[in-house]
């Protein structure tokens, strides 16, 4: 019984050995020809990527050298590189190497070369100077690759064989792509004075296997003796259209066009030209829908400023002005079209730099220009033009327009992907700037401070820099600038005022020394009190303290008018100066920002003509721009309008009409009109 426990063990023990034997060996032989299989998949990965690095190569050429191309090149043949270690022949590993090596090099020498060329400032160029051939917005790029091709091959063939004589010419293409046959004889009819030869009309001599080996290359000479026996003609045109090669919805076709027979002409029989086409993204409008960013930023401009007195900004106001920029820079870019630009000059030239000033200007400056101009012409709108929210939302709204278009023509070049990559960030870098330009200019508006217009001159300045990155379309280049120009849009502020009160200082330490060089010379002293008296006013200084007050500690919104009236050369103009910069003095103590204007009340002699509002124009006529011996019905035409351009009459008719808008209301311009109003001194 232990016996047969034994050999019964032993059996079975016999038996898994063969298994595993049996397994081992399977192992063995899968793995050899599963490293087989992997050598020949490895080898075809490396032709699929050398051809597609081919494919860019022709397409940059077809381009001018464009830099997108020679890099999509690269990519693949630097791939293609990388797979060679893993073939497993010796002797084709070191040609393939050699092959991808020579192409590499090649490619970056066109990369180098062409880096500065004006198309290769930005990817965005040949769109926008609509030197773009070929994208297609329909996906026949198989179709229009081969006219291309068999068109050009055409055009390199010299004219007294194509214009000139009716030669029969044989269209061979591939039987998949038999559609585009008729597509191709409609190319040489419209091309030239070639007859090409139908399959119906060849079926008619030729047998099912003579047609068959038409497809061979070459064709046999006895076939083609055949076919022009047929034809009564000793001499033919063989024009063979083929694809190349399909990437990244590029179609790369190759046209060879070959002269058979007895041709008298001496000229060369075999012409080699290619065709390429590529389809765009089927998705840019979506990116037009960034444009209604123009909503949220009304919102948010309006809360930000929401003590400011005057009407908030409309929520729409953002949005029209957006859409309207952006039609603005399509007919812009329309035009420039027209112009003859050379595309291949270089950005390092004159002519290149220039161009590339010309297009960010009009991404940038003519638009906001000109939508200034046109809202300043519509009076709800251009009355809130002073607000820092209004001029915020302007630059905003102007901006996400001309950026917007960028990213339209982007998305059908590069993706929606990389269309959005380099949008996004940039609106909300200009979501930044502009409110802080807004604010340093309605500053301005309101202050003329030189402080406030050279930080709206520095904000500027970032925001025309800006553009010139944003244009370079260039995410790592975008992002780096970004950070730039945060900095900068920040720290501009602080810096100016820094610096100013730093001269501030300067000039206050220089005043006192020279206060004190001149109370120690005598002569000096005297001279300067003839040319600067000092103000005497001790018999009305309570009338004088009076008028300020009343100023000063007035709560109404209305602007108020000071009347100093007294006798010809009593000092009523040094009167005036004085009140005025003591009433300024008061508005500094307080943080507040005081302006005064002056103007002269002419009275009526000699038959002379007197307007109640001469004054207000004197005194505002600097500062709306209106000249003193203009008509007097002009002048006040120019009031009216001036103080709704500077907001002044938004001010004076804050809770009611004020001194200066009743004034204005009088039509009695030819015997004059006085309203009665409290502010009066008298000297």
């Amino acid at each position: 019984m232990k016996l047969s426990i034994h050999a019964k063990a032993g059996v079975w023990e016999r038996n898994m050995m063969s298994l595993l034997r049996c397994i081992v060996m399977f192992i063995s032989i899968l793995h050899m020809f599963s490293g087989i299989v992997s050598a020949e998949t490895v080898r075809e990965r490396i032709e699929e990527l050398q051809k597609h690095g081919d494919t860019y190569y022709w397409l940059s050429l077809e381009r001018n050298n464009e830099l997108i191309d020679i890099k999509k090149s690269l990519i693949y043949l630097e791939q293609a590189l990388e797979l060679v270690p893993e073939v497993k022949d010796e002797k084709a590993l070191k040609e393939k190497k050699h092959q991808l090596n020579v192409a590499i090099k090649e490619a970056k020498i066109q990369e180098k070369k062409y880096k500065a060329q004006l198309n290769n400032y930005s990817p965005l160029f040949s769109l926008i100077l609509d030197k773009e051939k070929v994208l297609t917005f329909k996906n026949i790029t198989d179709l229009l690759a081969a006219k291309k091709s068999a068109a050009n091959s055409l055009a390199v063939a010299p004219n007294s064989i194509i214009k000139d004589t009716t030669l029969y010419t044989l269209i061979i293409l591939e039987d998949e792509f038999a559609s585009i046959e008729e597509s191709i004889h409609d190319v040489v009819t419209d091309n030239s004075s070639l007859y090409p030869v139908s399959k119906h009309e060849l079926a008619m001599f030729l047998s099912f296997e003579e047609m068959r080996q038409l497809n061979n290359n070459p064709i046999h000479n006895q076939l083609l003796k055949k076919i022009s026996e047929n034809l009564g003609d000793d001499k033919l045109g063989i024009l063979r259209v083929k694809p190349t090669d399909k990437a990244d919805g590029v179609s790369y076709w190759l046209a060879t066009f070959r002269l058979w027979g007895n041709i008298p002409m001496k000229v060369s029989r075999l012409y080699v030209t290619t065709g390429l086409s590529e389809l765009v993204n089927q998705r840019p409008y979506l990116v037009l829908l960034v444009m209604l960013l123009g909503f949220p930023y009304v919102s948010f401009v309006n809360w930000i400023y929401r003590e400011q007195k005057g009407s908030s900004v409309p929520h729409w106001f953002a949005a029209v002005i957006s859409l309207f920029s952006f039609l603005f820079v399509y007919v812009s870019f329309e035009g420039l079209s027209l112009l003859d630009i050379n595309e291949q000059a270089f950005t390092t030239t004159i002519e290149g730099f220039k161009w590339v000033m010309a297009i960010v200007g009009i991404i940038n400056l003519f638009p906001l220009i000109i939508n200034y101009i046109l809202i300043s012409r519509i009076p709800k709108i251009s009355a809130l033009l002073n607000t820092a929210s209004a001029i915020s939302t302007l630059i905003f709204g102007v901006f996400v327009g001309t950026y917007n278009y960028l990213g339209f023509l982007a998305a059908y070049r590069l993706g929606f992907k990389e269309s959005l990559e380099i949008i996004i960030p940039s609106f909300f870098i200009l979501w930044i700037l502009s409110i802080r330009l807004g604010k340093s200019c309605s500053r301005y508006i309101d202050t003329h401070k030189p402080g406030a217009a050279i930080e709206s001159l520095f904000l500027s300045v970032w925001l025309y820099l800006f553009t010139i990155f944003v244009l370079k379309w260039d995410f790592d280049l975008l992002l780096q600038a970004s950070a730039g120009v945060l900095l900068l849009a920040f720290s501009t502020g602080y810096i100016i005022r820094l610096v100013t009160g730093l001269i501030t200082t300067i000039s206050k330490k220089q005043k006192t020394e020279n206060e004190e060089v001149l109370n120690l010379t005598g002569i000096e002293w005297l001279s300067q009190a003839i040319d600067n008296p000092v103000f005497f006013n001790d018999p009305w200084q309570k009338d004088f303290d009076d008028a300020v007050d009343f100023i000063v500690n007035d709560t109404d919104e209305r602007i108020e008018v000071l009347y100093i009236e007294g006798g010809l050369g009593c000092g009523k103009t040094r009167a005036a100066e004085e009140i005025g910069h003591s009433i300024k003095q008061r508005y500094k103590d307080k943080n507040t920002e005081a302006m005064v204007f002056f103007g002269s009340c002419e009275e009526t002699t000699g038959g002379g003509t007197y307007t109640p509002y001469h004054p207000f124009s004197q005194a505002l006529g600097d500062f709306i721009g209106i000249g003193r011996f203009s008509d007097p019905a002009e002048r006040a035409e120019k009031l009216q309008s001036g103080l709704l351009g500077t907001g002044l009459k938004v001010a004076m008719n804050a809770t009611g009409t004020g001194a200066l808008s009743s004034l204005l209301g009088s039509d009695k311009d030819t015997k004059g009109a006085r309203k009665p109003i409290p502010e009066k001194l008298l000297l």
